[in-house]
């Protein structure tokens, strides 16, 4: 089995460009990436969700139709097709252009799956108005012979109810509306996933230690574009460390200087900074992620 010494999962924008850049060491690689196919098979759990509701608005309005017309299955059936053409067809379009909203994303997994769910929103129209009810008629007697029972109870005597007393209701709904509303400006919400997970993990423990023994907060990264000459690159980097809240700010010159010449840097070195066009920065803050401060 051959050995690599470094492996990329996803090469997209980022993992393209730092995988580029790594394979001017000419060392062995592994790059894994989700491909339209695997886009397809998370897609099919939420294209069944989708476009479920349309074959059973489908069969609701065949079984409404077969009592309109008694013993006429196919008269039956050509009401229900037109009826359901016109009510999915405009939930379709808002569903498809939905899905191909998805396909202005940066990342690919996004233009995969927006495509494939169009694709799939599109065929289950198609199928619920040809497809699906030719099998219905053909299986319409074991349809019959396997409904069950209602489920839900009877709640006509208590919607009677309901609508004869909206006074109460409109009283209980001011009484706990005043809780809800206390409720809701006093519940802290936050964005970190790192509060969720448990102090004892690898990752929280090697971020506290970083945070005790360097003084290391909040990481920034910045992406400097090619045409910014030594002295400008510095001058911007010292700017950003007079912002408060910053702890530094160092880019490829606070490392070498910018009197020297990165030209004379070995590729090796100069490629873990700067690839495709644009220098990698860092800059550190005080702030912790999610906050309001880190916001302002």
């Amino acid at each position: 089995m051959a050995e690599y010494k470094m492996g990329f999962i996803g090469t997209g924008n980022m993992g393209s460009a730092l995988a580029r850049a790594a394979a001017k060491s000419s060392e062995r690689m592994l790059l894994a990436n989700r491909t339209p196919e695997k886009a397809e098979a998370l897609a099919a759990v939420l294209q069944l969700g989708v476009t479920m509701d349309y074959s059973i608005f489908l069969l609701d309005s065949y079984q409404a139709n077969k009592q309109r017309f008694p013993g006429d299955n196919q008269r039956a059936m050509a009401h229900a097709i037109s009826n359901t053409f016109k009510s999915i067809t405009a939930s379709s379009i808002t569903t498809v252009a939905g899905f191909l909203a998805l396909c202005g994303m940066t990342f690919a997994l996004g233009r995969n799956i927006g495509i494939v769910m169009s694709k799939g929103v599109i065929i289950g129209v198609i199928c619920c108005i040809t497809f699906l009810p030719a099998l219905i008629l053909m299986f319409d007697k074991v349809i019959d012979k396997t409904r069950h029972k209602v489920i839900m109870p009877d709640m006509s005597k208590l919607s009677l109810w309901i609508t004869k007393h909206a006074g109460i209701f409109l009283v209980i709904f001011a009484v706990l509306l005043l809780p809800a509303i206390y409720g809701n400006n006093h519940t802290k919400i936050y964005y970190k996933i790192d509060k969720s997970l448990p102090s004892t993990l690898d990752s929280a423990i090697a971020n506290e230690k970083l945070k005790e023994d360097f003084d290391m907060s909040n990481m920034h990264i910045l992406l400097l574009k090619d045409g910014l000459t030594a002295r400008e690159k510095q001058q911007m980097l010292s700017e950003m460390e007079d912002v408060d809240g910053v702890k530094w700010a160092v880019g490829m010159d606070s490392f070498v200087g910018p009197a020297f010449p990165q030209e004379m840097l070995p590729d090796k070195v100069s490629s873990m900074l700067k690839s495709g066009g644009y220098e990698l920065c860092m800059v550190c803050s005080d702030y912790e992620t999610s906050t309001y401060e880190g916001k302002s």
